[in-house]
């Protein structure tokens, strides 16, 4: 009885991320973009707690500078050398509130995928393609590195 080796998502996934591969020719469509979304969830968890560690050291700063206000002068906000101070809680009237200019750039997946190698680019081992391209790619190579980093044992 010949036993079959299954493919997981994580596998398919690997192979998507080692810039030689990208293209996962052999694979189906329907697989192609089961791999697409399980890296797009990924990277979005990853960019998540990006996010929510930024806030958490926000709102720690914060309580710290809310500590040292109390304990200032009261007359200390008249002085000049706080001038700066209310310059920042003035609003700019610049932006424009008609029109909202977010537009999206691709994900990372998509500028990876349409990203253009060089000829020896393609040659070089998956692992230090992303160390050298995480200013690129982000978050997708913080994930990939934690993929490919994983013993095949």
């Amino acid at each position: 009885m010949k036993e079959m080796f299954v493919l997981d998502i994580r596998h398919v996934a690997a192979t998507l991320l080692h810039p030689r591969y990208r293209c996962l020719k052999k694979f189906p469509d329907h697989i192609k973009n089961q791999c697409h979304r399980y890296i797009r969830r990924q990277v979005r968890r990853l960019r998540d707690e990006a996010k929510l560690e930024i806030q958490l050291k926000q709102t720690s700063t914060e309580t710290i500078k809310k500590k040292f206000k109390c304990g200032v002068n009261l007359f200390s906000r008249f002085e000049s050398q706080n001038f700066d101070e209310e310059l920042n809680n003035v609003e700019s009237s610049s932006g424009s509130e008609e029109f909202d200019y977010d537009i999206q750039k691709g994900d990372e997946l998509d500028r990876y995928l349409l990203y253009e190698f060089e000829k020896n680019d393609e040659n070089t081992e998956p692992l230090k393609f992303w160390k050298t391209h995480r200013n690129q790619f982000p978050f997708l190579s913080q994930y990939a590195r934690s993929l490919l980093s994983i013993p095949a044992t």
